[in-house]
Order: C-alpha cells, then sequence, then structure tokens
C-alpha cells in the first residue's frame, strides 16, 4: 500500500524518522514498511489480494503485478539512503495485515483535513 508520507507523519505526531519508525513497528506489529523519503511515500507491504477491495482514499494498494523498488536488507534511515526499510521484513512471509494499515491511515485522517 502506497501512503503519503504527510499522512503517516501526521498520525504519529512526528516528523522525525526514527519516531516514525518505531511508531510504525508498533502499529503494524513489526509488518513490513519502506520509505522512500525523496518521493513522500511510505509502502506497507501486504498480500496482494487487499488490492480487490482496498478503498481508502489518498493512497494505492498495488496489486498483483505491481513493481515496488526494494532497498538492500539492512538499509536504514540513518544510512541516509533514499529508499530505507522503515519496518525491516523479518522473513518472506511477514507482512502487514491490510485492516492495522486501514487503522493506521484513519488514525492520519481529521490532521490532513483540518
Amino acid at each position: 500500500m502506497r501512503i503519503p508520507a504527510a499522512r503517516i507523519q501526521d498520525a504519529a505526531l512526528s516528523r522525525d524518522p526514527a519516531d516514525i519508525d518505531q511508531w510504525l513497528a508498533r502499529r503494524l506489529e513489526g509488518g513490513p514498511v519502506i520509505c522512500d523519503r525523496f518521493a513522500g511515500w511510505y509502502y506497507a507491504l501486504v498480500p496482494a489480494s487487499a488490492a480487490r477491495w482496498w478503498t481508502e482514499s489518498g493512497t494505492v494498494c498495488l496489486g498483483a503485478g505491481s513493481v515496488v523498488g526494494v532497498p538492500a536488507p539492512g538499509t536504514a534511515e540513518v544510512s541516509g539512503a533514499r529508499i530505507y526499510w522503515s519496518v525491516p521484513m523479518d522473513s518472506p512471509a511477514m507482512l502487514c495485515h491490510p485492516a492495522a494499515v486501514a487503522g493506521t491511515i484513519t488514525a492520519a485522517t481529521p490532521a490532513v483535513t483540518q
């Protein structure tokens, strides 16, 4: 799921990448998240089937056939890389639960619309 960085920052009540990374790890229960700091996107990795029902405005659930650049293992915010693991992937089977991502985005909605 591609989520604007501003929505994540508003929900986390922080602009500090380290704080946001810790907040996302807790909120998404360790599900993997990629940050593209220059494009201003966070990518929560979810099962491709979530694209069939995803309706959160301002976000995109990329389904089967989509391509996302993945940072090298171990690339973190402190590395200064353009794309880094906000929440590292522990195993290929570990993904974010779509409902947890939806809740995270919903938490950000009031701050974005004010």
